[in-house]
């Protein structure tokens, strides 16, 4: 059976099914295993449970439907149950909660955010599915401020200071319309999965190493008016930022609560939180990035260019 190395989160990946969309990693030693084999349809004693998952402290179990099947333990190990020809479907679930629980098995915390670099530092974009997160942090990277990740930013904590972002995918994950408004060619769309009319668009400019976040913003959509930024008071920023976990519920299964707290809450007083409150439909992108420029200029932690 082929074997292929990836990495993603400052992870070697040694996987058994294809996954183009990860960074391609020299054979060595690997920190996650990626095997094709039989998952049962249901833990034994989960702690929590919901329709597609169920979890426990160092066993996580996804049903996509009756043919494909994950199974995540201990941080190390992935084991993917799926029919012959569905490798594609099988890499996009294992971009997202798959890598979501085995993250979070290690330890580290998973926000809903996409994050660019700027001179100082990674600037975090949190929001729920649509919000417009990588699509803001595409128009970004046609300014020249490279990618650290998208849709799901896992932090690694140090002894002092804010925490770190990890590089993620050299991808984002862009709705069709996204293409269009960002002006980017036909031909560099990519399907994340059949089915879905979303699309990869490779990065350019990647940042491979961690980077200390300096700044976050959640964004937030209304029915009408121009784009503006609402700075959230530090007493707020802590639940602003709790809302946006990836995989909230997977955090007291996984018996991760008191870290998770922690993290967040040196985050929240480490670094300005601010909501970018903009218009259901009809916000210019070019409009969005000046105005998260300008403000970034204006904070004297943080310089707006890119590095």
């Amino acid at each position: 059976m082929d074997t292929g190395f990836y990495t993603a989160y400052g992870l070697r990946f040694r996987s058994e099914v294809p996954l183009p969309h990860f960074g391609v990693a020299p054979a060595g030693k690997a920190d996650v295993a990626v095997r094709r084999g039989a998952v049962p349809q249901a833990l034994r004693n989960p702690a929590q449970t919901s329709s597609r998952w169920e979890a426990a402290r160092g066993d996580f179990l996804l049903r996509v439907d009756e043919r494909l099947r994950y199974r995540v333990t201990g941080g190390r190990h992935v084991v993917v149950d799926s029919p012959n020809g569905a490798d594609s479907l099988a890499a996009a679930y294992l971009m997202g909660t798959v890598c979501t629980a085995l993250l979070q098995q290690r330890g580290l915390v998973t926000l809903h955010a996409s994050a660019v670099c700027t001179e100082r530092g990674a600037v975090l974009f949190l929001g729920k599915s649509s919000a417009g997160k990588s699509t803001l942090a595409a128009a970004l990277a046609a300014r020249g401020y490279p990618v650290l990740t998208d849709d799901v930013a896992a932090l690694q904590t140090l002894p002092h200071g804010p925490p770190r972002v990890l590089s993620g995918y050299p991808n984002l994950r862009l709705w069709s319309d996204a293409f269009d408004r960002l002006d980017l060619p036909a031909e560099s769309r990519n399907p994340v999965r059949d089915g879905l009319d979303k699309y990869l668009w490779p990065i350019d400019r990647f940042a491979m190493r961690p980077q200390t976040i300096r700044a976050a913003y959640v964004l937030q959509a209304r029915e009408t008016g121009t784009p503006e930024l609402v700075r959230v008071a530090p007493a707020k920023a802590l639940r602003a930022l709790g809302r946006h976990t990836h995989r909230r519920r997977l955090i007291k299964a996984m018996g991760n609560q008191d870290a998770h707290f922690g993290v967040l809450a040196r985050l929240a007083r480490s670094v300005p939180v601010t909501r970018i409150v903009r218009p259901v439909k009809g916000a210019a992108l070019d409009d969005m990035a000046a105005l998260v420029e300008r403000d970034l200029s204006d904070d004297p932690r943080i310089r707006s260019g890119p590095p």
